[in-house]
């Protein structure tokens, strides 16, 4: 028996997620041969620890819950580990995974869609359908929709015209911290000890975390003559983007900003059969102190 899209329930950090379009999940070991002299091989070891992957595919429907802050206004996401899982037929079945770190989140779109929203996890605790199954104990922000009238991209040092795409990412560079295990012999049960640390004992987050924003626009006020100076002079800037309800203008979805962030290439796109279209590309870096 299979069970449809309709079925499936997608559950991260006690969300129930809405907008699921995609989930990918994998979890793998690498091997190393080991050789000796006068012998050759003999046999293949476990060359590292285990770890995983899961990565989300979204439409945006209403207010990120994964973009939820601390009291200090940053993202929980950049530091904070997350459990979930994929819930199927009646929430009876499914397999979920433990100890999950984002990697990577992204934002893209282009007139006339939904934005997606990806997010990437790496595991390194379990994955798998053995693992306890999470639950959502946690409301979603009701569900809301953007349109194409209802986004803005703000540049602080120039006025923009009008936006065909943009995109925003923050990669989080991880670094997972393996241990011998503790105890005494004491601990050892017929040569295997008892409680054997396969999991890190922490994983830190390597600042800086690389803010990627690029946007397309319609020449109008822009002029192109200005792309060599600015590239030149290598400016920075701070750049947001504001996502609102189409119903209620009034109300933010979602917004994503770079401070600071140095305009890094700018491309132009002319042909017979539309607009001369200019798109830049900036990139930031937050570290720990920075505010959003």
């Amino acid at each position: 028996m299979s069970y449809s899209n309709y079925e499936q329930k997608v559950i991260v950090h006690g969300y129930e997620l809405l907008g699921v379009q995609t989930v990918d999940g994998s979890y793998g070991i690498s091997e190393k041969p080991i050789r000796v002299a006068g012998v050759g091989f003999i046999d293949a070891l476990v060359n590292a620890p285990l770890e995983g992957n899961f990565s989300i595919n979204r439409k945006m429907v209403g207010t990120d819950p994964l973009l939820e802050t601390n009291s200090l206004g940053q993202y929980i996401l950049d530091e904070q580990q997350f459990t979930g899982a994929i819930l199927y037929d009646n929430d009876t079945k499914g397999f979920g995974f433990t100890k999950g770190r984002v990697s990577r989140y992204s934002v893209n779109c282009s007139v006339g869609e939904i934005p997606d929203i990806q997010v990437d996890l790496t595991v390194y605790g379990s994955l798998g359908k053995d693992v306890s199954v999470a639950t959502a104990t946690k409301t979603h922000p009701p569900i809301r929709y953007p349109d194409q009238a209802s986004m803005r991209v703000i540049v602080s040092d120039f006025e923009i015209d009008a936006i065909s795409d943009f995109s925003y990412s923050r990669a989080i560079n991880l670094s997972p911290i393996y241990a011998l295990p503790k105890g005494t012999a004491q601990d050892w049960d017929d040569g295997q000890i008892t409680s054997p640390n396969l999991d890190p004992v922490q994983v830190d987050t390597q600042y800086p975390i690389e803010v990627d924003i690029n946007f397309t626009i319609i020449a109008d006020t822009y002029e192109i003559r200005e792309i060599k100076d600015r590239l030149q002079a290598a400016p920075k800037s701070d750049v947001s983007i504001e996502i609102y309800d189409a119903q209620d203008p009034t109300t933010i979805i979602n917004s994503f900003v770079g401070k600071n962030v140095r305009l890094i290439s700018e491309s132009v796109n002319s042909s017979i059969e539309g607009e001369v279209s200019i798109s830049l590309t900036y990139k930031g870096y937050e570290s720990r102190h920075n505010d959003l």
